[in-house]
């Protein structure tokens, strides 16, 4: 009977996992760290440890029974200080009131929907688990609630009256777009922080200033490059060089229009010109920075191409290269050629291989789960681990104006802070680096200070 039951409980786990995400809270305080032994599986370990299987496979996003291994080094949340409660009925349950050391986070995202959407959501709540795990360690109260959010034609009520039930100060999600003037309308009612994650065009965030958005929408991201374009190349002459069908316009034109205001020498040329016509453009005394109309990687090839043969022919004249986030995907294959060409490549997030803490967490991550991160960029469970960091860490700072707070020092890819769009709007990230690749071999991080 002991053997069936325990069969029987595999066997209908995957059904449990939406369960737990829509059911369960786990507080961050104090959790053990567990190295799974030959044999052992997740009825055992529950038993073992006093601790639901529900509540395990909460802190272990991703595990299954098919998923644990020997070796794996899992977390069991029920050790001294730490609590697990399930999450009652909205008609039940009294509007919690959180201490000031504590803070509540609800985190909506499609969990279990296959394709990009759920393993990206999944990736990010593992990092964000970690970030809160790290944050209980220093000895504060990280409560989460995790709900699974269907797709876009179902409501996200039910939900929502848990999540208010519950007395949490900040909303994680949700992905679809469906969802977001509901779930907007719900913050603002409820004064709940409402952080999307991945899309920047929710437009609520134009007018309710309970909306913050972690991807910059486009018309921030054109201003903030441009402010540290003009800081950063203030005596330089800028050429732009037409690439292709020029998919980069926008931005182009937008930095044009800013550079003019300022009196600055701007020149144009194909990048199927001959190179003389290339040297008409350029200074043989002042920096010139080639600003490619086109962002894409195709593109990459034919400006380093071009870059290199006027290097050849015109080597004392003093060029910068500029160049766009798509062109991280290239970078480690194309360092040399881009150190070459003195290029400044701009992002809102940096994966730094040679950094020894983010090179730890990227670890962990896969010693934890078993797998490495998804190869996307950003990496989803730094982003997730950033976001925790910058929100969670802002809220037990500075309670109700955690968002006037700069970067946390604790992130590891992005730099993320916010600002707000206008007088009654929400708040955007303004997170931006320009990564400098030296011709001396070096890589320098260039970060404006807003």
């Amino acid at each position: 009977m002991k053997k069936m039951k325990t069969i029987r409980l595999m066997q209908c786990f995957a059904c449990c996992l939406f369960f737990m995400l829509t059911s369960l809270a786990v507080a961050q305080s104090d959790i053990l760290q567990h190295t799974v032994a030959a044999g052992e599986t997740l009825y055992g370990l529950s038993r073992a440890y006093g601790v639901s299987i529900e509540n395990i496979v909460a802190a272990n996003p991703g595990l299954s029974a098919e998923t644990l291994h020997a070796g794996r080094v899992i977390r069991i949340p029920m050790r001294a200080g730490v609590t697990i409660s399930a999450v009652q009925p909205a008609s039940t349950a009294a509007h919690a009131a959180v201490p000031k050391a504590d803070v509540g986070v609800a985190v909506v995202l499609p969990f279990t929907a296959t394709g990009v959407e759920g393993e990206r959501s999944v990736e990010f709540y593992r990092g964000f688990l970690a970030a809160t795990e790290q944050i209980g360690k220093e000895g504060k109260r990280v409560n989460l609630f995790p709900y699974d959010e269907k797709q876009t034609d179902y409501s996200l009520q039910e939900t929502l009256q848990k999540i208010k039930a519950a007395g949490v100060q900040l909303l994680v999600g949700p992905v679809y777009p469906a969802h977001f003037a509901e779930v907007a309308v719900f913050c603002r009612v409820n004064r709940i922080r409402m952080i999307v994650p991945f899309y920047s065009k929710a437009e609520q965030v134009n007018t309710n200033p309970w909306v913050y958005l972690v991807n910059t929408p486009q018309k921030f991201e054109f201003e903030h490059v441009a402010d540290l374009f003009l800081k950063t190349f203030k005596d330089c002459n800028v050429a732009i060089m037409h690439v292709g069908d020029s998919n980069n316009g926008p931005f182009v034109s937008y930095l044009r229009r800013r550079l003019m205001a300022t009196d600055c020498a701007v020149t144009e040329f194909s990048e199927q010109a001959p190179l003389e016509q290339m040297r008409s453009a350029c200074s043989a005394t002042k920096p010139t920075v080639i600003v490619p109309d086109a962002a894409d990687v195709a593109a990459l090839s034919k400006v380093l191409a071009k870059m290199e043969g006027f290097r050849k022919y015109y080597p004392s004249y003093p060029l910068r290269l500029f160049g766009y986030s798509k062109w991280l995907s290239q970078a480690d294959a194309q360092a040399a050629r881009l150190q070459l060409c003195n290029t400044y490549i701009y992002t809102d997030s940096y994966l730094n291989g040679f950094d020894a803490k983010t090179r730890a967490f990227l670890a962990a991550y896969e010693s934890n789960y078993g797998e490495k991160p998804l190869q996307v960029w950003p990496r989803m469970c730094l982003l997730g681990h950033d976001v925790a960091q910058q929100v969670v860490r802002g809220m037990l700072r500075y309670g109700d104006a955690f968002a006037q707070q700069a970067a946390d020092a604790h992130q590891l890819q992005s730099a993320i802070s916010f600002e707000r769009t206008e007088q009654d709007g929400g708040l955007v990230n303004k997170s931006l680096f320009f990564i400098n690749y030296k011709p001396d071999g070096s890589i320098n991080k260039l970060q404006e200070n807003r």
